[in-house]
């Protein structure tokens, strides 16, 4: 029994001396990889931290590409060339994502609205920006405008995640989201060790081509799924400070909105509960177009979630027309191209599970 006990614990220091190696395993890879990878832009200090901002073209207004959970400034490659021949444009990664450095942060929707700020302004960047936010980052676009509307001059919006998603997700999508968090949480254990890079563990394909490998080699590491959880994690907190902002000021009002949707949504949403899941995704597509004036919401022919990188021409011109609002948009009325929309939203909103 004594023998037993003694071989459990040195089991258990080899495993704690294992992850510590890990860890500074990853730190000193990622550095590597970092360092020895072909970075466009530049690494910028915010707070402690350096983080990667990759700016194009020239003139005003700025247009700022925020990314969804856990993508990198690469999901924009196409996007940014053909907005970069109008205007100046900017992609940048978050904390832990792509090229800037890991901490262990605040991330929720004020907190990465604050970085972002900081970012911009010591870019030497002071707007006016147009925001381009794609699925959670739609959510920080919104929560950036909120707290610094004065900056911002339009929003366009990509399969853009809300608030109430929160309250009224189904049973299969939580079941869903469930496993995938459970996969992040394995992704980080793997990446102590060096796995994930052997096993792609991370998916490639929602990164333009001519990034992907790259981008694979720095998604590898247990830092990086360490980020992309912590985002994860962030979202009810997220959203609930959504909720709270959206009722004490209509800063949105005046601000142009565009919302961008696919015409077929991502796989988790095609089950027998599509058409409610749908709805609820789409009801608050309608919901954030409400918030302002000039708003309009749209279907993409696209074939999925990422509709910037299998459509960016379609990004590229609706950004254009943004910068022309005031001609395009028309006042108090909301745009929808797409005759099943309304019919779907009222619909469900029928029910009263929505307000």
């Amino acid at each position: 029994m004594f023998m037993l006990l003694r071989m459990t614990k040195y089991i258990l220091l080899v495993m704690i001396l294992l992850l510590i190696m890990g860890l500074f395993y990853q730190l000193l890879i990622t550095k590597i990889y970092q360092e020895s990878l072909d970075m466009p832009g530049k690494l910028v200090t915010v707070g402690e931290v350096d983080m990667h901002i990759h700016c194009t073209g020239s003139g005003s207004p700025t247009v700022v590409l925020i990314s969804g959970l856990g993508d990198s400034w690469a999901v924009w490659d196409d996007v940014q060339k053909g907005i970069s021949t109008f205007t100046k444009v900017c992609s940048y990664d978050r904390n832990g994502i792509g090229f800037s450095e890991y901490s262990n942060v605040i991330r929720d929707a004020d907190a990465v609205s604050d970085r972002l700020y900081t970012l911009l302004k010591n870019t030497g960047l002071d707007g006016p920006y147009i925001l381009v936010g794609h699925s959670l980052g739609g959510i920080y676009s919104r929560a950036f405008t909120y707290k610094y509307g004065d900056k911002v001059s339009a929003l366009v919006l990509i399969e853009s995640a809300h608030e109430d998603q929160v309250s009224y997700t189904p049973p299969h999508v939580k079941q869903y989201l469930g496993k995938r968090q459970d996969i992040l949480k394995q992704c980080i254990v793997a990446g102590l060790f060096g796995l994930n890079r052997m096993l792609e563990y991370e998916t490639r394909s929602y990164v333009a081509k001519n990034f992907r490998d790259n981008i694979q080699k720095l998604n590898g590491s247990a830092y990086y799924c360490k980020a992309k959880l912590a985002e994860f994690m962030s979202f009810e907190e997220s959203a609930e400070m959504m909720k709270l902002v959206s009722k004490k000021t209509n800063i949105l009002k005046d601000i142009p909105i565009s919302i961008l949707y696919s015409a077929s949504d991502t796989k988790v949403l095609e089950s027998e509960s599509a058409r409610k899941s749908r709805a609820i995704v789409r009801a608050g597509y309608i919901a954030v177009a409400n918030t302002s004036n000039f708003s309009r919401v749209f279907e993409v022919p696209s074939p999925g979630h990422y509709i910037h990188i299998d459509k960016p021409n379609v990004v590229v011109n609706e950004v254009i027309t943004t910068i022309g609002a005031d001609s395009e948009l028309t006042k108090n009325k909301i745009y929808v191209n797409d005759d099943r929309f309304d019919t779907v939203y009222k619909d469900f909103c029928g029910t009263g599970v929505l307000p």
